[in-house]
């Protein structure tokens, strides 16, 4: 049996009645146990930002990490990326639409440097919606940042969706948390400056958080995150990726998940709580979830297959022996530098069952044929070939075998007019690839 690895090995999560977990697939490169930590090492999780302070203007952005208090009365709002000396800080907030506004007193460590102040006035067992803001007495202030606190029963499941839309998290098992629990949500300012190159973020980052110290849970939850055609501003919701923060490595780590373009949402499971992103990706991908990602009319003898009981897989129809199947023309939605790689998921079994996956330009021609899984096309010009196609050719040796292909997907290096440095790891180091992605 020959098993081609795909970049982003995942799970499945779903049921007949809401989202039951099947199979779980671990990659071999990063596994991520929750576990529990102390309040004073959640405070200095590393957001290593450069300090984003202009006293020439008014306005400050730091990074404002809010975290539950496990009573549900306070909230611990910790404020990265300001150094000392900028005057005395203070968090202002509004909690509920009627709410007055109170304002508390932020305090600097030397030791973690960082600001934090505690925020009260808040109603246990219930959820609230508020906002704050930071103001100095040298004039700077961040604008106001809503957020959303959630109450989490325990052995409850739920969803909960941010007011604007963009963000929506279902709690799908009744043993998530080991005690009633408290979720902070908050959107706006990315813990990073540079996301990975040839990226942009949808909307705004969202770092979730838990009480308790809780880092993560054992049992998945969904997180979906949002969009609208003016928000892809031209890129094809297939480049969309959901993007999950690692304060300590200080990247960005792609995650797997399932593009829903008629609903506008892309989905994926988390355990960890950190800062997710929706990012425009310099990529192109089809996990045959349905045949809009193939040109219809080059498709012989090849249909969808189900896995899990949802179209997933692309295989010989019937007896056939044999099949094609093309891409629609892939084309980048910005200037190139380079065609960067072709990756792809499949199962095949040798000589009974063969899978080939070839690169043609936009006419059908070949330019390169039977690629293995994440084979370079550093070779391709980008500019005699600004537009390319993949093709999968099957055969079987034996009616009613096929090979199974599950994935494949397309990268490219946008042009960037800023030097370029070369890293001393491969562009693959922006990413970690999470065990599981849901339906």
């Amino acid at each position: 049996m020959k098993h081609i690895q795909k970049t982003n090995l995942h799970t499945r999560l779903w049921s007949l009645a809401g989202f039951l977990p099947l199979v779980t697939i671990l990659t071999a490169v990063y596994f991520m146990t929750p576990k529990s930590i102390t309040a004073s090492d959640y405070l200095t999780q590393e957001y290593n930002q450069p300090i984003i302070t202009d006293l020439n203007s008014a306005v400050i952005n730091p990074f404002l990490n809010v975290i539950p208090d496990p009573t549900g009365r306070e909230l611990y709002v910790n404020i990265h990326g300001l150094s000392d000396g900028i005057g005395q800080l203070y968090v202002n907030s509004i909690i509920g639409p009627t709410g007055h506004q109170y304002s508390y007193t932020a305090t600097y460590s030397n030791t973690q440097q960082l600001y934090a102040a505690t925020v009260t006035g808040f109603a246990p067992k219930a959820d609230s919606i508020a906002t704050l803001n930071v103001t100095s007495t040298l004039g700077l202030a961040t604008a106001p940042l809503e957020y959303t606190r959630a109450y989490i029963p325990l052995s409850m499941t739920r969803a909960i969706q941010l007011a604007n839309g963009h963000l929506e998290l279902n709690i799908v098992s009744t043993d998530t948390f080991a005690a009633e629990t408290y979720l902070a949500f908050a959107p706006g300012f990315a813990p990073v400056q540079v996301v990975p190159p040839g990226h942009r973020v949808i909307n705004q980052p969202y770092t979730i958080n838990a009480s308790g110290s809780i880092t993560g849970t054992v049992r998945a939850m969904l997180l979906r995150l949002r969009y609208t055609p003016d928000d892809l501003n031209g890129a094809p919701p297939d480049a969309l990726a959901i993007m999950q923060w690692q304060p300590v490595t200080q990247r960005w780590l792609r995650l797997p998940s399932t593009i829903y373009s008629e609903r506008s949402e892309i989905v994926t499971t988390m355990r960890r709580f950190t800062t997710y992103a929706l990012m425009v990706t310099p990529t192109w991908r089809d996990d045959f979830d349905d045949l809009a990602g193939l040109d219809i009319a080059t498709l012989q003898n090849v249909d969808l297959k189900l896995k899990d009981h949802f179209p997933e897989l692309l295989a010989l129809t019937g007896n056939a022996t044999s099949g094609v199947a093309v891409s629609k023309v892939i084309t980048p939605p910005v200037a190139i530098q380079q065609w960067d790689a072709v990756t792809y998921s499949a199962v095949s079994n040798p000589p009974t069952t063969t899978l080939q996956i070839d690169l043609l330009d936009h006419n059908d021609l070949p330019l390169l044929t039977n690629l293995a899984s994440g084979a370079s096309l550093a070779t391709i010009d980008p500019v005699a070939h600004p537009a390319l196609r993949l093709r999968a050719r099957f055969t079987s040796t034996v009616p009613g075998e096929s090979a199974l292909l599950d994935e494949w997907l397309l990268s490219w290096q946008p042009l960037t007019t800023t030097p370029v440095v070369t890293p001393t790891v491969t562009p693959e180091a922006y990413y970690i690839y999470l065990p599981e992605v849901t339906r």
